[in-house]
């Protein structure tokens, strides 16, 4: 009887035909996986299943429907593809990202601002934040310390804020007489100075102004209920220091000695926050304005006009008691981190209307948000009377946006979001801004 194996290579499809006739036992008379080798073709195992590949074919066969791995030309096509999907899709995906983390910046800021204003509320005290630069922006500054409007300038955190305790240690005078050959003061400003004495000639605990008292606090003397506003002495220096603005001396200050035998005393210069020459204008050098366009706020060229005491004090008071009202200062709590987004600043101090529609101190670069106890939140400006308020309307503005857009010109493309402040009722609205039209994010928030 005769017999023919045919076996096909799994590779190229190959075959070969192993013929043998004989008249016995079939398993007895031969192998066929040992004729198949010695024909040079091969056999192996590839996940449960037998494969044979030709001699042609070798052990390709392992590129069979069951094959376990890839040659370097199809990890090489594979990587080109996977390359170039990506590169598509990079700023799909960086872009998704700015625009999350810019909304994750507006929304906690917006919760910053609701919770200041619930403990405002609660504790029947006003409340704030104080907003900022962002640690990793260097800020540019002028001779005079304070920060140049026409570089950018972002925000990247928001530290809370309250109001800081009264301080009445000592007792001060009004002295409406002549001051010491060689001292210097603005001819403009009323001086409150330091009793040595009480009213009995007694030694009397000192004040403790320098360094403790800050431009822009309040004072209320004796029992009168007029209130003035502290305007100096300050030295500020010319990189940036004492960019909080307290009263200080300075290394080559005047030294308020009248010659009584009592040594040197401290003083603070005031305003009256009223519009003593009737121009309409109250404080011209201490309300926020730029109003002689110099591109300096409240520089003191503005002056124009001499403050006078309140008719309880024209007399003059000696070794009175006083109370100082102090600005907003930061408590205790966590801030708000805004993580890749900031608020941009830019153009705060220029004639183009800027980007955010807030006071910004020109000192610190900060924005200071005040909420009352009733709701309402005002910026906390260092002015006596913040005329300039009326310049940008009851609402305040501020334009989130990513770090990476913060230019010196002003940019209005990439992902942005507006967080605006109603000052009278201190509702607060998170709006998207189209690039192509910013003024109308404007209108949309105020509801115009």
């Amino acid at each position: 009887m005769g017999i023919e194996l045919m076996i096909v290579c799994d590779s190229c499809r190959a075959d070969i035909r192993l013929g043998n006739y004989f008249d016995g036992d079939w398993d007895a008379a031969w192998d066929a996986r040992a004729v198949m080798e010695q024909s040079g073709w091969t056999s192996q195992v590839v996940s449960g299943r037998r494969v044979v590949a030709c001699r042609a074919c070798g052990l390709r066969s392992e590129r069979s429907a069951s094959r376990a791995g890839f040659t370097l030309v199809e990890l090489l096509v594979v990587m080109v593809i996977v390359t170039i999907i990506a590169a598509a899709s990079l700023p799909v995906v960086l872009g998704w990202s700015r625009t999350r983390a810019v909304h994750a910046a507006a929304e906690g800021l917006q919760a910053a601002i609701v919770g200041a204003r619930e403990a405002a509320a609660r504790d029947r005290s006003p409340k704030g934040l104080r907003i900022v630069p962002d640690a990793s922006w260097a800020l540019s500054r002028g001779p005079d310390g304070r920060i140049d409007p026409a570089k950018a300038l972002a925000a990247g955190r928001a530290v809370p804020m309250e109001a800081g305790p009264g301080y009445s240690e000592g007792l001060a005078t009004i002295d409406v007489g002549p001051l010491p050959g060689g001292f210097a003061k603005p001819a403009a400003v009323l001086m409150l100075e330091q009793s040595r004495v009480d009213r009995d000639g007694l030694l009397v605990a000192g004040t403790s102004w320098a360094w403790n008292v800050r431009v822009g606090d309040r004072i209320r003397i004796g029992g009168s209920q007029a209130d003035y506003w502290v305007v100096g002495p300050e030295v500020v220096g010319p990189a940036g220091g004492n960019v909080e603005r307290c009263v200080n001396y300075g290394p080559a200050g005047p030294d308020l000695d009248r010659g009584d035998g009592r040594g040197p005393r401290e003083y603070l210069w005031l305003v009256n926050g009223r519009d003593d020459d009737g121009d309409g204008r109250a404080d011209p050098g201490f309300n926020g304005i730029d109003e002689d366009g110099d591109g300096a706020i409240d520089s003191p060229a503005e002056w124009a006009e001499v403050e006078e005491w309140a008719p309880a004090h024209r007399a003059g008071l000696t070794a009175e008691p006083y109370i100082l009202f102090r600005r907003p200062v930061p408590s205790a709590g966590p801030s708000v981190e805004l993580g890749a987004a900031v608020v941009d600043l830019t153009g705060w101090g220029l004639d183009s209307p800027p980007r955010s529609r807030a006071m910004v101190d020109p000192w610190t670069g900060a924005v200071e948000l005040i909420v009352e106890p009733d709701g309402r939140v005002r910026p906390a400006i260092v002015a006596s009377s913040p005329a300039a308020l009326g310049l940008r309307g009851d609402w305040i503005h501020l334009w989130i946006a990513d770090r990476s857009d913060v230019q010196d010109s002003p940019r209005l493309d990439g992902a942005a979001r507006l967080l605006s402040i109603q000052g009278r009722t201190g509702r607060v609205v998170v709006t998207e801004i189209d690039p192509d039209d910013p003024a109308g994010a404007f209108a949309e928030a105020e509801g115009r």
